[in-house]
């Protein structure tokens, strides 16, 4: 047995045990007597119900007149593996249900014995907020920004940064060796810290990792992750491309029409059948789909949600420029600076140098760009 099979083993026990989650329930309010903080009430949640795509924990409190409004619930997970929390709804109450939208991953009280900490739905002005959760969300403020200290951990949620100092390899090679980016001498936006060893070589730059620390809710969902994993595309897209060139009779044959496009996101490409299907739909989601109707495996694209206002969106300029400065190289975008445009490139291999956008061309794009503004 693995680790994984032992810690879900153990999980499940806690389950029957009714301990899988413990909360705690802290007032709003101080305590009038002696001004402190008010005792919070504690539960174990249980699995109430499971269904495909969540599982619904109960718990039952004791709530005194006295104990006041909800300012806050702590959550400490008791299993041994991170989960993640959409929401708590506290019912009971004679002003209504006090619902606590937490979308966040919590994780075990084995890796971190700190409580998570979640908040009502109710917005407060700093100088509002209530008394009895002024401390708890200062530390939660304290916690998030970080210390400087200390080596990330994936299930972390602390957003300190710093200066890019791990380009390079200098262990590895002395060519491999990069400059810091960052601070005065080479201003650049900062990433997240992640407290790595220093190199051995270079004391000013980071050893290298095979994983990069993002903050835990910041992280792709496994499914991204999946996609985005090298290995596994390659034998994904190594099952899948001879079976593209099964399916393709004539491979210099193009689309000669335009609907012929839109066929490939409305119908689809039928594939023959193809190895690895589990693996295939677990990759690629989005672009293998089985149809159970017809028991066949069909390549089919999802369409982009901008073709549902114009099908030739893709045709304009406007879009050319949106997809530029939304893509990976924004940097590719120069300032004209010289008029009429010309091309550095060899006009005996690339054709002539002038560029075929005009003045009155200019002028006009721009021309429509300021009516329709007025409008």
């Amino acid at each position: 047995m693995n680790k994984l099979g032992i810690d879900r083993g153990l999980d499940d026990i806690r389950d029957l045990l009714g301990q899988s989650i413990l909360l705690e329930l802290a007032s709003a309010a101080l305590d009038p007597k002696t001004k402190l903080e008010k005792e919070t009430i504690k539960g174990y949640a249980h699995k109430a119900n499971q269904s495909a795509e969540k599982v619904t924990y109960e718990a039952e409190f004791e709530v005194p007149e006295s104990f006041g409004e909800i300012g806050a619930i702590f959550v400490e997970n008791e299993h041994h593996r991170e989960m993640f929390i959409k929401d708590v709804v506290l019912d009971g109450f004679i002003l209504g249900p006090v619902n606590i939208s937490c979308n966040s991953w919590v994780h075990s009280k084995y890796d971190n014995p700190v409580k998570r900490v979640f908040y009502p739905n109710k917005s407060y002005l700093p100088s509002e907020t209530p008394e009895g959760v002024k401390r708890l969300r200062v530390e939660e403020l304290e916690h998030l920004r970080g210390n400087g200290q200390g080596e990330r951990k994936s299930f972390e949620r602390i957003y300190d940064y710093d200066v890019y100092n791990d380009l390079g390899n200098p262990d590895s090679s002395e060519d491999l060796k990069r400059p810091v980016l960052g601070g005065a001498e080479h201003p650049y936006p900062r990433r997240c810290r992640t407290g790595r060893a220093r190199c051995d070589k270079d004391p000013l730059s980071e050893k290298k990792s095979s994983s990069v620390y993002v903050p835990r809710d910041e992280c792709f969902s496994e499914v991204k992750q999946l996609t985005f994993s090298t290995k596994t595309v390659y034998s994904a897209l190594h099952a899948l491309v001879p079976a593209l060139s099964t399916a393709i009779v004539d491979k210099n044959l193009g689309f000669p029409v335009f609907s012929a496009i839109d066929d490939l996101f409305d119908e689809g490409l039928s594939l023959p059948p193809l190895k690895g299907k589990g693996l295939l739909r677990n990759i690629l989601p989005r672009l293998v789909r089985f149809i159970k109707d017809i028991e066949e495996d069909i390549l089919r694209f999802e369409p982009p949600a901008t073709m549902d206002k114009d099908r030739f969106f893709w045709l304009r300029d406007e879009e050319f420029g949106r997809q530029t400065l939304a893509g990976l190289n924004p940097c590719c975008i120069q300032l004209v600076t010289e008029w009429p445009l010309k091309s550095k490139l060899d006009p005996e291999i690339y054709g002539p140098a002038e560029s075929v956008i005009t003045t009155e061309i200019i002028e006009r794009e721009i021309k429509d760009s300021l009516r329709s503004k007025r409008r």
